[in-house]
């Protein structure tokens, strides 16, 4: 009696432990029972008063409701879902379509199939699963790794490297690239819709290290995310930051109210055994707003610039911030990501950039014209 009791409250617990932490109303992407379903659902919590998007109702007597809240003045009759659900461990719930609602009902009555669910932020998580936990943790992996790869490609407002393309097939495009980029051995891991645009970002594993292809739909063309260059600038850029050695001069404009916006304009250059490594200028068009430049050099060659406005919208402080990777200055091959933007795009600070130049350039002429003396 004792061991049916303890088997009981056990089954009892497993029973009601996993849905205690999934039951409830939820955000949801995709409405579950729609046509095209996602590789993934993405569960968050509801905020605040106001409803909006798909709504998704997990009950806690095993059945489901998800539908989409109707815009204003939109959608008259806004399509809605109703089934079953599993709790099938705390890695796996599966799901039943019993029927759908948008002009009439239409009874679907299909297996929605077992998802792999997670704990994220806030939320949950749902990923289409055969079953094989390891390839699922795995998937979750590379998915997390792709997010965040194509977040960073979005922030830049141009990418070079676009190879067009006439093949329609994805992964025959992506072959044809790495092999245009003279890569032999590799292996294509994964791969996934890119949110928002009518791309495929490709996880590649080269020589043991990740790699990204995006293949781009719409213009027909695919691109190898080379980063090498960028990565080895980030690390240059926190060396020079942190370098305790560097000795500075500033250099104050000379104001000409035709030409200049300030007498407070100023270039400080960083600088060590001579050698430049970054210049600052100030540039402002009052007491607290302006233009403020940062280039950083390699070598005194410069590889990256830094450009942020700020400037006063009645009291509140509004700022916008680019940054631009010099990659080839000849072929003028610079990659621009948006740091932050409040109120108005920006780009390249071509002006202020060639002032700091000009300036570099005499000092060094200077510095030549010395030694030879």
């Amino acid at each position: 009696m004792k061991k049916i009791l303890t088997f009981t409250i056990s089954l009892l617990l497993f029973h009601n432990f996993y849905p205690q932490t999934i039951v409830g109303k939820w955000n949801i992407n995709f409405l579950i029972g729609s046509n095209y379903p996602p590789e993934e659902y993405e569960l968050l919590p509801i905020t605040g008063n106001r409803e909006f998007g798909h709504l998704l109702n997990i009950d806690p007597d095993g059945k489901f409701y998800n539908r989409r809240i109707p815009g204003c003045g939109q959608d008259r009759n806004p399509p809605s879902f109703f089934g079953t659900y599993k709790i099938i461990d705390e890695n796996y719930i599966s799901f039943f379509v019993e029927k759908g609602h948008e002009e009439q009902e239409t009874l679907i009555n299909k297996d929605w199939g077992k998802y792999y669910y997670y704990k994220k932020g806030n939320g949950y998580n749902f990923i289409k699963s055969n079953g094989n936990l390891e390839r699922d943790k795995q998937v979750v992996y590379y998915r997390n790794l792709l997010t965040a790869k194509d977040k960073e490609i979005a922030s830049y407002q141009n990418l070079y490297g676009w190879i067009q393309t006439k093949s329609a097939d994805e992964k025959e495009a992506v072959i044809s690239c790495l092999a245009e980029n003279q890569i032999k051995n590799f292996e294509i891991l994964y791969s996934k819709p890119v949110e928002n645009r009518w791309q495929t970002i490709y996880l590649i594993k080269i020589n043991n290290e990740f790699r990204y292809i995006i293949f781009d739909k719409e213009y027909k063309r695919v691109i190898l995310y080379d980063d090498y260059q960028i990565q080895k600038t980030d690390k240059l850029i926190l060396e020079i930051d942190a370098d305790k050695k560097l000795k500075t001069k500033i250099i104050k404009e000379k104001y000409n109210p035709e030409t200049s916006s300030s007498s407070r304009n100023t270039i400080t250059i960083y600088q060590k055994k001579d050698k430049i490594y970054k210049a600052v200028y100030n540039q402002y068009s009052s007491d607290n707003e302006g233009d403020f430049t940062v280039i950083y050099f390699e070598d005194e060659k410069p590889v990256y610039v830094e450009y942020q406005t700020k400037y006063f919208f009645g009291k509140r402080e509004v700022l916008s911030k680019i940054g631009s990777y010099i990659l080839d200055l000849k072929e003028h091959k610079i990659l621009t990501k948006k740091m932050f933007s409040e109120q108005r795009e920006i780009y390249f600070p071509t002006e202020y950039y060639e002032r700091v130049i000009e300036e570099i350039n005499n000092k060094l002429k200077k510095k030549k014209e010395t030694s030879k003396n």
